[in-house]
């Protein structure tokens, strides 16, 4: 019963807020562009200060976990490698082909994964998941440049992917804590509060935002290719990923970053390079939508099965 607690608790709180945001979008207070433009800003702003504010005070010493680093980065490119290969062949069109594979193994860890993270370890320092989202967020610009270059006409230089990665806000936040933490630097004190205030925030809003992006028309036009993602995001790469980390050792925090980055939905940014790139941006926003709105029954599942065996 403790462990079906912890886990409502953990999981409900996404749920609810996300709801929140539907519903206020239903009912007129927020339109599709006004939900992008803050998706945006909350990408450029809100989440880059999160992932400072949780480096920033954070023991360095102890965070910085390479074997959890190097498994996580690994994971994540079997899994592009393995979504090319299947959806190529299973996957009629390339513009849809390369959103099936980008909503498979391009999770929305900054965000959904975070959260979960802070509400399955309460107290504890989460900074370990920080500069894994940091890690993730690099692989997955690399590899959503990589996977959308293939499919697409608009191609990417190597100049212009290595522009992606150092000019990505998460990368920058978490840069620059980690260089305040390495050298004990510290903010004034009203800045400290100023950061710590934004990062309080920051979750709570940008779920918000995604539950407000929610829209449902797309089941009838893709159903095929969103539950191949949904499926694949959301069952077959925690199936696969969780058990080898068991296996590898990797427990507590480690153990459920990894969780909120591989049970995490699909990552908003595709619909963002998906509309950028000349891929299926309509499919793009509607795996979005609909890993979204199953994850927190996945993640319940998850959280369930690892509390149960003890690795959180």
């Amino acid at each position: 019963m403790e462990n079906l607690i912890v886990c409502l608790n953990a999981v409900l709180p996404i749920l609810c807020i996300m709801l929140l945001g539907y519903v206020a979008r239903r009912m007129g207070m927020l339109g599709d562009n006004e939900v992008i433009r803050m998706n945006s800003i909350g990408f450029f702003f809100f989440m880059p200060c999160l992932l400072f504010d949780s480096v920033y005070s954070a023991d360095l010493s102890g965070a910085l976990d390479i074997k959890l680093l190097v498994f996580a980065a690994a994971a994540i490119t079997l899994t592009f490698l393995v979504s090319l290969a299947v959806t190529v062949r299973k996957v009629d069109g390339s513009k849809k082909q390369s959103v099936v594979v980008m909503g498979i193994f391009r999770s929305n860890c900054a965000l959904v994964g975070l959260h979960l993270v802070k509400s399955l370890m309460p107290g504890m320092d989460i900074s370990v998941a920080a500069i894994l989202v940091a890690v993730v967020a690099t692989v997955n610009n690399l590899l959503g440049v990589v996977c959308m270059s293939i499919f697409s006409d608009k191609k990417h230089s190597v100049v212009d992917t290595v522009l992606d990665i150092v000019k990505n806000p998460l990368m920058i936040g978490c840069f620059l804590g980690m260089v305040f933490a390495f050298f004990g630097w510290r903010l004034p004190v009203f800045m400290e509060k100023l950061v710590s205030d934004i990062s309080a925030m920051s979750s709570p809003l940008l779920l918000f935002l995604l539950g407000a992006f929610f829209k449902f028309d797309g089941i009838g036009k893709f159903g095929r290719e969103l539950a191949a993602v949904c499926v694949g995001r959301l069952i077959i790469v925690p199936a696969v990923f969780l058990p080898l980390a068991w296996l590898m050792g990797f427990r507590g925090v480690g153990f459920a970053a990894l969780l909120g980055c591989f049970a995490a939905p699909a990552a908003v940014t595709s619909f963002t390079m998906a509309q950028q790139m000349g891929a299926d941006a309509e499919l793009a926003g509607d795996t979005v939508v609909f890993t979204s709105v199953l994850c927190p029954i996945s993640i319940f599942i998850w959280c369930m099965l690892a509390k149960s065996l003890e690795l959180l």
